[in-house]
């Protein structure tokens, strides 16, 4: 325990040591006075490490140079860890297609038209004649190929006087409405059994987290 302590304590030395050659270096080569920076961090010195370079033997000091090499080369790799970015521009479904485990296979390039990715169905009124006096008309990937992929999808919900949707969720998932026409009382419920509301009217916006 006690050498694993002193060898990353001697690691941490030979860093703070070489990041102040190179920063000095740095101002010498772009022809900075060093002497207003003379506040630059120095190696590490203290009793501890003084018995540390005691303990180990000059054998090892490539050994210590490869892994503060190793450590400055990993350091960047923290700023890569995103989400790749796609490899083509669109993923247009392939309804002709059997679907997949993983969804809907894409439709070759040279096939699609501006048509995948245009959808008119919300411009008529949904029928309202059930037991909750509400139409669902969908804009999702099963009729609108262009959203494939997106992770998005699109619904218009048509209301008579004292029409209901049926309480339900959706993993993983978030949504959001505008009421378009009429007046609207929207809400949801969380874990901790706490309901949050508002009554909507026409061009008013509520979010479901």
């Amino acid at each position: 325990m006690r050498i694993t302590k002193a060898f990353n304590t001697r690691i941490l030395s030979d860093l703070n040591g070489y990041f102040q050659h190179f920063l000095e270096g740095f101002l010498l080569t772009s022809n900075i006075d060093i002497s207003n920076y003379r506040h630059l961090p120095k190696p590490i010195t203290s009793k501890e490490q003084k018995s540390v370079a005691a303990m180990v033997t000059p054998s090892a000091s490539p050994f210590r140079l490869l892994s503060c090499l190793v450590v400055l080369l990993l350091l960047p790799l923290l700023s890569f860890t995103s989400n790749p970015d796609p490899l083509q521009d669109f993923y247009v479904a392939d309804m002709n297609a059997p679907l997949l485990l993983n969804g809907f296979p894409c439709k070759p390039a040279s096939k699609v038209t501006s048509g995948d990715f245009f959808f008119d169905e919300f411009m008529k009124e949904g029928n309202t004649a059930n037991t909750f006096d509400v139409n669902l008309t969908a804009g999702d990937v099963l009729s609108f190929p262009g959203l494939n992929t997106l992770r998005i999808s699109m619904n218009r919900v048509d209301f008579t006087r004292g029409g209901i949707n049926p309480p339900h969720f959706h993993p993983h998932a978030s949504e959001t409405g505008v009421v378009m026409k009429g007046k609207l009382l929207v809400g949801f419920v969380t874990i901790g059994n706490m309901f949050y509301s508002k009554v909507l009217t026409a061009g008013q916006m509520f979010v479901i987290p």
